[in-house]
């Protein structure tokens, strides 16, 4: 019975090392090889280092290996994986085979050369079957092997007959079992990838529907005031009046697809150091007529009297930061206070943005940012995605913390940089 325990052992090994081989594939190759050719040869090198490793540290009857590992693992890749890893992993597994074990090249050599014919004719035909078709290819791909390598007159197996009955049992067990272990772990490749491409398609659709139909109502708008000016009898008041608001409705889809454009592609060109401080104090006189007109104040403090600089691009910050506070002079119609705060903790920057408007609910918080949401009766919902996307640009960070009728509470956080 020692040579059970013997051929167990080897059993179990040799089908953990594949699962471990398996498992690191399915870890790494779907988060870094974003093609095919590069996935196939990843597992490849997987493989092959797998091999060494085994070949080096784990006890081997040579002869074992070579009508158990090589049909094993030959038949796995040539039949999920296909020509350039099957054929590569041919090459290692006769180079290994002799180099370290001692086998002699040609018996090996020529049953696994014919499996590698075989098994390309049957990748190219079962390359979209089900484990049920590909499970029973596995198992006619190593009855080819073994027929080959038992029937070379120059092989000699060393054991009973019951050594070799078992083993050979082994082999067709360890192959649909290792065969079946992979597959899974294709399959669920598979589908994470369908998953990532459905929601992206579903982002696409949802964006795509929401642009036209912003874009729809001013250009809706525009063709019912262009055919009013096609009416008789109009005054030069009128016509004047529809052309402006012609004009204005046209203005208002530029926008919009101006806005998309800059979330698609911030357009942050050129990254210097610049001084959060002179970039508050410099847009507020930009937005100070609207916050009279709102009877809003507006009170400004700083946590330090040193420069705060962060890289980034002075025009876009001040865009950032006019967006965010015509936003708030928005969520106050009657009127209020905004308070504009800077901190500096542990080497990051802190800019606070808070107003006494009217609040949000925890789902209004949780759907800003989300494409042409907004809380406004006439607003497109472009305006923060775009803040949000040339914060991220400059290495920013945004959150809101809100309550319905106290207030909104703006944070945008940088790493300062020292000049």
């Amino acid at each position: 019975m020692i040579f059970l325990k013997e051929v167990i052992t080897f059993e179990l090994h040799f089908v953990l090392y594949v699962m471990g081989a398996c498992l690191v594939y399915l870890l790494i190759a779907p988060l870094y090889m974003n093609t095919n050719i590069k996935r196939k040869l990843f597992f490849m090198y997987i493989m092959i280092v797998i091999t060494i490793l085994y070949i080096l540290y784990e006890k081997i009857d040579p002869t074992l290996f070579l009508y158990h590992s090589i049909p094993s693992i030959l038949v796995l890749v040539i039949l999920f994986e296909g020509p350039i890893p099957g054929i590569a992993t041919f090459i290692a597994f006769n180079f290994c085979s002799c180099q370290f074990l001692g086998n002699d090249l040609w018996p090996a050599l020529l049953s696994s050369f014919i499996l590698i014919i075989f098994g390309l004719y049957l990748y190219k035909r079962l390359k979209q079957s089900i484990f049920m078709v590909k499970g029973f290819a596995t198992i006619l791909l190593v009855s080819v092997y073994l027929i080959t390598f038992f029937a070379n007159p120059y092989v000699h197996v060393h054991g009973n007959a019951l050594y070799l009955l078992t083993s050979t049992l082994g082999t067709y067990l360890s192959t649909w079992f290792v065969s079946y272990i992979y597959d899974n772990v294709k399959r669920q490749e598979k589908m994470k990838e369908e998953l990532i491409n459905a929601e992206k398609f579903q982002l696409i659709g949802q964006l795509a529907a929401s642009i036209s139909h912003e874009i729809r109502n001013p250009l809706t708008t525009t063709r019912g005031f262009l055919q009013l000016l096609n009416r008789e009898n109009i005054t030069d008041e009128n016509k004047g009046k529809f052309i402006a608001l012609a004009m204005e409705g046209i203005d208002n889809a530029n926008t919009i697809i101006t806005d998309y454009l800059n979330f698609a592609k911030p357009n942050v060109e050129k990254i210097v150091p610049i001084d959060i401080k002179t970039e508050i104090t410099n847009s507020i006189p930009l937005i100070s007529s609207l916050m009279t007109i709102s009877s809003i104040e507006m009170q400004i403090q700083h946590q330090t009297m040193e420069p705060l600089f962060i890289l980034g691009e002075s025009k876009k910050l001040q865009q950032c930061l006019l967006n965010l506070l015509k936003n708030s002079i928005e969520s106050m119609p009657s009127g209020g206070s905004i308070n504009i705060h800077t901190t500096l903790k542990e080497n990051i920057i802190q800019l606070y943005i808070e107003d006494t408007g009217v609040g949000m609910t925890q789902v209004q918080l949780k759907s800003l940012g989300l494409p042409f949401y907004t809380t406004k009766d006439k607003g497109t919902g472009l305006g923060l995605m775009v803040v949000t996307s040339l914060l991220r640009a400059m290495n920013g960070k945004i959150s809101f913390l809100s309550k319905p009728n106290k207030g909104t509470t703006c944070l945008i956080e940088f790493k300062r940089v020292v000049k």
